[in-house]
């Protein structure tokens, strides 16, 4: 695996391996890191990638380049047999824009990859500051 990785990506010096934390709630001991987070971590940090655990929240939900909501916006017809019978739209959660008409980004975003970026930025900004985007933080007054 590492192999494939290295070849595919680069080597150890010159990658970061960052991971997101798996935050699914109640599916997980609170407070511990899920076992497949933990291996994963293991074998790269093993193998001398700078790796790095990132809580996902709010990562795949605003954009990277302007910090603002995005949400769904293609609807298709559903592929299901049941559902063809009935005509039923389904919404594509895959791919994400803003709401508004006019962005100063305007870019449709793969959620997957917005929530890579906004990864990438929240490590970045915690070697430069010392902390998270106040944005991406779970704000308890």
């Amino acid at each position: 695996m590492i192999k494939n990785f290295t070849k595919k990506f680069g080597e150890p010096n010159d990658v970061v391996f960052i991971m997101g934390d798996y935050d699914k709630g109640s599916s997980n001991i609170g407070g511990l890191e899920p076992t497949i987070c933990k291996k994963f971590r293991k074998i790269f940090k093993n193998a001398g990638f700078r790796t790095y655990l990132v809580n996902e929240f709010r990562t795949s939900k605003l954009c990277n380049c302007c910090n603002r909501e995005i949400s769904p916006f293609m609807i298709r017809q559903s592929h299901k047999p049941n559902d063809i019978k009935v005509n039923k739209k389904i919404t594509i959660n895959g791919l994400l824009s803003h709401q508004e008409d006019k962005q100063k980004c305007e870019i449709i975003h793969n959620r997957d990859k917005n929530a890579v970026q906004n990864m990438l930025n929240i490590v970045k900004s915690i070697f430069t500051i010392g902390r998270r985007p106040d944005i991406f933080t779970r704000i308890h007054t």
